[in-house]
């Protein structure tokens, strides 16, 4: 099998970086800026207020959306 066939890779290994993640409160410019800070064409957009477990020690937060370069641009 070719390794480099993107037919039958995993998307694990396509995965090169970390995402970027902002907050629903974060302003349209500080997405841009961010993005273009990050070299990225898009953020996850998270809510602080929708946590996915009910374990206050936790700080993970609900991902509601993503933005994107188009998005900004239209």
């Amino acid at each position: 099998a070719d390794i480099n066939d993107l037919t039958t890779a995993k998307v694990k290994s396509l995965i090169q970086r970390d995402v970027v993640t902002l907050s629903t409160q974060t302003t349209i410019q500080d997405v841009a800026k961010v993005m273009t800070e990050d070299a990225v064409s898009s953020v996850l957009v998270t809510d602080l207020y929708k946590p996915i477990s009910d374990d206050p020690e936790e700080d993970d937060v609900q991902i509601v959306g993503i933005i994107t370069a188009r998005d900004i641009r239209t």
